[in-house]
């Protein structure tokens, strides 16, 4: 792990530090869904509201988007909105446009900067852009029922946030409409970690069964969020992140699915680096890609989100 970031664990307030779109062509698979490679290009404008390191993100997911939107077009899933207004309850009928097509896999990825001179001759301000060509694997989207997931800077879901301060806590909200199996891996760099299950769930060696409906709060001790079938709660592993370098970027990976699936080939056991400190077990991007593909291909029931936070030097 980078000696930018450090993640850590706490068992009944001992503190265990740990190193935690446009053209497309069908391709055959051994599922009965077709997978379609697919190509996308975004361009976001670098202003005073966004700066480069937020557009280059932002163009990467719009150039996924615009290769699902061409690939397999767009709906409107419409909702019911309630308000109230001089003591009368209106129904506002909303619509929301969403790409049919989910991303699978980045084949390619090309980020540029361009910038743009200006159209007028007494205009002295240049526009920086910035361009993403990207190329991947998607599939026509599933109707599964999706499960809700947020990263949090305190035990509540109030409490949703994506940027934390060095020294501070991560907790994950989650709930779903079906029961099923979860896992979860925190990523730095090329090195992903699992965090979940807990390093003292011994019984949960692949994932871990979740009910649904039942809120649940990951890597908090508080007992009034839901719990794991009797899993002692002061065992429960307390992540803090820390941050030498000014802005720290890292990955949540949470994986659902409606049956049990196996664990990609991490090492046997937790690796003691000290007295206290304990490395849990860990796997390399391209080795938790290939995992993760074959599952989203093989597993229909298989959902995957990636939740993008950043630590910030005090």
């Amino acid at each position: 792990m980078s000696k930018f970031v450090k993640i850590l664990i706490m068992h009944m307030g001992l503190l265990v530090p740990f190193c935690v779109f446009g053209q497309n062509d069908s391709l055959s698979s051994s599922s009965d869904s077709q997978l379609v490679r697919v190509k996308g290009f975004a361009q976001v404008k670098v202003d005073e509201d966004i700066s480069k390191l937020d557009a280059k993100d932002k163009a990467k997911r719009l150039a996924q988007i615009n290769a699902l939107e061409s690939a397999f077009g767009t709906y409107v899933e419409q909702n019911t909105q309630i308000g109230v207004k001089d003591d009368q309850v209106d129904f506002v009928l909303m619509g929301n446009t969403k790409v049919n097509g989910e991303w699978l896999k980045t084949i390619s990825e090309k980020v540029e900067e361009r910038v743009q001179k200006p159209k007028k001759k007494n205009d002295h301000q240049y526009a920086l852009w910035v361009e993403c060509h990207v190329e991947g694997l998607a599939r026509r989207v599933s109707n599964l029922p999706k499960f809700e997931v947020q990263t949090l800077n305190c035990p509540d879901q109030k409490c949703k946030s994506v940027e934390f301060n060095d020294g501070e806590q991560l907790y994950l909200y989650l709930r779903s409409p079906e029961d099923g199996y979860l896992s979860v891996y925190f990523q730095e760099g090329k090195d992903l970690f699992r965090i979940f299950p807990y390093h003292n769930m011994q019984r949960y060696i692949r994932d871990v069964k979740i009910i649904a409906g039942e809120e649940y709060v990951l890597f908090s001790s508080d007992k009034s969020s839901a719990s794991f079938d009797k899993f002692p709660s002061q065992l429960t592993d307390e992540l803090l992140l820390s941050s030498e370098a000014n802005v720290t970027e890292q990955e949540v990976h949470v994986l659902f699915s409606k049956q049990p699936f196996d664990t990609p080939m991490l090492k046997s056991q937790a690796v003691r680096v000290g007295y206290d400190e304990i490395l849990p077990m860990q796997i390399d991007f391209d080795h938790f890609d290939e995992w993760l593909l074959s599952n989203r291909i093989n597993d229909r029931t298989f959902q995957y989100k990636k939740l993008g936070i950043r630590t910030v030097k005090k």
